[in-house]
């Protein structure tokens, strides 16, 4: 019950004196509150090797600040090893507070990056470094992020 008060009240509070909130919530601790992970359930990450090869990838991100955060864009480089792809996904999501939301991102490799990706099929671990853009009340910020998996599944992948 005190800790549904204290929201309300910091909620309240920052729509009334955002500079009060700003001052108190400081925008490193406001960024702890946002996570940003590859799903570890069903696919993480979509290596297609095909004729046209492209890489999907399921993100989870987390809001555990107590405002509302708006993500206004997406970017980062996929690692196989080395950097085998770079996106940029322009979507805008909104998230309330303590809300979970997922993000599609699907993006083209060339031949030589699908290439690169069949000689070297398990060798190496994916890693992804994300920035975003992420907005509230009280603060704008660059969100940035690394993220490991071992939820990979490879398609056409094979010599």
């Amino acid at each position: 019950m005190l800790e549904l008060l204290k929201d309300f009240s910091f909620k309240a509070l920052a729509f009334i004196l955002p500079p009060v909130v700003r001052w108190f919530y400081k925008p490193g601790r406001f960024a702890e509150g946002i996570k940003v992970r590859i799903r570890g359930e069903g696919d993480g990450v979509t290596y297609d090797c095909g004729e046209l090869p492209n890489v999907r990838v399921w993100l989870l991100v987390t809001n555990l600040t107590p405002l509302e955060i708006s993500i206004d864009r997406i970017y980062g480089q996929l690692f196989y090893g080395c950097q085998v792809g770079e996106f940029a996904h322009l979507r805008r999501y909104v998230l309330p507070p303590a809300q979970e939301k997922e993000v599609f991102i699907e993006f083209s490799l060339t031949d030589h990056q699908s290439q690169f990706i069949k000689r070297n099929l398990g060798k190496n671990e994916t890693r992804l470094s994300l920035g975003a853009y992420v907005t509230s009340r009280i603060h704008s910020i660059e969100l940035a992020r690394e993220n490991g998996t071992n939820n990979v599944r490879h398609i056409n992948c094979a010599l």
